[in-house]
């Protein structure tokens, strides 16, 4: 889980939707969402972006889990580094709810004639095969190596060097043979993690709320995060935009939303500007979406037991500077 890029250094940079989570000066790499609908058939050469691969006679849809695949169908990618085999496959990942699927690499071998086409695919379905040192097998000859002969990346690699280094890639992506079906929420290629879930969203009610009424345990503030992948665990986290952690667990329900109450002890509600939060802890998706907690009313009573009088300055945290909310908070939700 990616929750240690938010508190590692205690420094959150979070947009409305999609967060961007920035550490150390690092921004941690786009992420983008693609549906059923953005899959256009192959084209020559291959297209930039998602496609379905040619020979594809199965299905797709999009579910709340993910991409729904019944083989046999394969999706590529186009947009993809053309060298550095080796290194792109050793960072590749993707997630299978269900089901089997095998990553693939379409190639050319000699890239400046664009000859030598070959596709190299794991002979392990899912993640477990995306192993640089397990076999991988060629669907074409090139080389010593002979159409559906097993090898490992770094024997690939070596055997483009010898042909001079000029190879190319052109594509990335899965393959769901035939018979078979798999559910798809990701993968990464190229340090990029595209999305086959819902957009994610992150709603936070009300937007703007008194000290007073943020500590109220029948008020509160409201945070409703979805993008999930339906009924995994979740992590909710707390910021100020300078300092800040999880502070509570929650679960996803069947569409992959959260839906949580945030109420502070009066003790530890102050006024500021929060980010509230929510991480999936298997697909790593995570949103947030801010709220301020303003000063009470003159007609506010005040929270504490022996209230000022009116003449008396209110001594609220209406003066007290901005600090995050501590974790012997109380929460509901």
């Amino acid at each position: 889980m990616k929750l240690s890029r938010i508190i590692a250094t205690g420094a959150v940079a979070a947009l409305v939707g999609v967060s961007t989570i920035a550490i150390g000066g690092a921004a941690v790499a786009a992420d983008s969402y693609t549906n059923d609908t953005q899959f256009p058939a192959e084209t020559s050469p291959y297209s930039a972006g998602w496609f379905t691969g040619g020979g594809s006679t199965g299905a797709i849809d999009s579910t709340p889990s993910g991409l729904s695949l019944t083989g046999r169908y394969q999706i590529l990618n186009g947009t993809t580094p053309t060298t550095g085999l080796g290194a792109l496959v050793d960072g590749a990942d993707f997630t299978v709810i269900s089901g089997n699927a095998n990553f693939q690499i379409p190639l050319f071998t000699d890239g400046v004639a664009n000859t030598g086409f070959t596709t190299l695919r794991p002979d392990n379905f899912g993640p477990v095969g995306l192993n640089p040192l397990a076999g991988w097998t060629t669907s074409g000859t090139f080389g010593t190596f002979a159409a559906g002969s097993s090898h490992t990346i770094p024997e690939y690699v070596a055997e483009l060097t010898a042909l001079g280094d000029d190879y190319e890639i052109l594509a990335f992506g899965l393959i769901v043979p035939v018979g078979s079906s798999a559910v798809i929420s990701s993968i990464t290629w190229a340090g990029n993690t595209h999305w086959f879930l819902p957009a994610p969203t992150a709603t936070i009610t009300p937007t703007s709320i008194t000290v007073a009424d943020v500590s109220n345990t029948a008020k509160g503030v409201t945070g409703v995060f979805t993008g999930f992948v339906p009924n995994e665990p979740i992590t909710i986290f707390l910021s100020t935009g300078n300092s800040g952690g999880p502070i509570d667990t929650a679960t996803a329900d069947a569409n992959g939303t959260v839906t949580y109450r945030y109420v502070p002890s009066a003790a530890d509600a102050a006024v500021g500007t929060y980010f509230l939060g929510a991480i999936g802890d298997n697909s790593d998706v995570n949103v947030s979406d801010t709220f301020a907690v303003i000063a009470n009313s003159a007609a506010t009573p005040d929270a504490s037991p022996a209230a000022s009088p009116a003449a008396t300055p209110d001594a609220s945290p209406a003066a007290t500077p901005a600090v995050p909310v501590k974790g012997n908070a109380s929460y509901t939700g």
